[in-house]
């Protein structure tokens, strides 16, 4: 097939893509579909009039709107948006609404997606396919020699929360900060990791927080993963949070709050623990799962078993050309 694709990761140089992005949607479909197929690669403001057999937007971008316009290719568009995932109803403009009634296809990442599609924004059922992300397994094996709480000055015998993610508001550190700060006062020997793209971060910084800022290498991320005992997902909105994907392949026990296609990777009880984001639900959970290194190893060992089965790049491929084959 003569596939295009086009998402935020490609607006990236040559160089940034391969070192530190290794982990993106696109990124991962490109990587997979290269292999048998002819596959082109634009970014997000692309405006192309070329013909593909397939053209799979990433993300409600300006391509997007371009090319539903168009329509020279059968559309796919694939959203990745936290907030639609997770039914707070984002306004979209005309143009975007316009998008997503003309694709021939709509990738959801969870059957949670898809439901908010069809009842939000009135999608035809018929033309939403639920597809995860998925992640290349072989980035995620236990690196022989932990670099991470060294670098850091953390003591072995602290135990390590870690959580993910940008410092936007809908991601709730400041909550998780606060629930840190209770769970300090009965175990001082516990820190919280909390690694961002951010630079300029140092103002959030508390006693026993460590604010890592900057890119770091798929290598150095995954060090970072398994040199924790906690991870921590605080989000009041999640499409399929790729973090929680990569931790539970790091074999790591998660705690996540149940919002949009979370409950799709955590099986509560099972794989994690899903909780309602609130202050009191982190604290006792935390709290509970500190003290109980026995649970916390059995979670992570089902976490990474189900991961690997249900949330590899592998899958992801298979599905999306059966997609394409159906949409040509």
């Amino acid at each position: 097939m003569n596939i295009a694709l086009s998402g935020g990761y490609f607006n990236y140089p040559l160089e940034e893509q391969l070192r530190y992005f290794q982990s993106m949607p696109e990124y991962l479909l490109y990587d997979g579909l290269k292999v048998n197929n002819q596959v082109h690669v634009y970014g997000t403001e692309s405006y192309l009039f070329n013909r593909f057999d397939i053209y799979h937007c990433h993300h409600l971008s300006r391509t997007l709107q371009f090319q539903a316009v168009i329509k020279r290719n059968p559309l796919i568009v694939t959203l990745h948006n936290p907030f639609i995932a997770s039914g707070f109803k984002p306004k979209l403009n005309f143009r975007l609404r316009y998008a997503l009634r003309h694709a021939d296809k709509v990738v959801a990442l969870s059957e949670t997606e898809r439901q908010h599609l069809i009842s939000d924004y009135n999608l035809d059922s018929e033309k939403i396919v639920v597809i995860p992300n998925g992640l290349k397994l072989e980035l995620y094996t236990k690196p022989t020699v932990l670099l991470s709480r060294k670098k850091l000055g953390i003591p072995k015998d602290y135990k390590m929360i870690l959580t993910v993610g940008q410092l936007l508001p809908y991601k709730n550190i400041n909550m998780l900060i606060e629930a840190f700060k209770k769970i300090r006062l009965r175990e001082s020997k516990t820190v919280l990791v909390i690694k961002t793209h951010t630079q300029n971060i140092t103002d959030t910084c508390e006693e026993g927080v460590y604010i890592v800022g900057g890119k770091m290498t798929q290598q150095e991320l995954t060090d970072l993963y398994y040199s924790c005992d906690l991870y921590i997902q605080p989000s009041l909105a999640e499409a399929l949070c790729t973090c929680i994907t990569e931790a539970m392949l790091c074999n790591r026990a998660l705690i996540a709050t149940n919002v949009g296609g979370t409950s799709t990777q955590i099986i509560n009880n099972q794989t994690g623990l899903l909780i309602q984001p609130t202050l009191q639900d982190f604290e006792d959970t935390i709290n509970s799962l500190l003290s109980n290194p026995s649970l916390r190893n059995t979670l992570g060992d089902n976490a990474k078993e189900y991961a690997s089965k249900m949330f590899n790049q592998n899958q992801m491929i298979q599905e999306h050309i059966k997609l394409y084959g159906t949409s040509i």
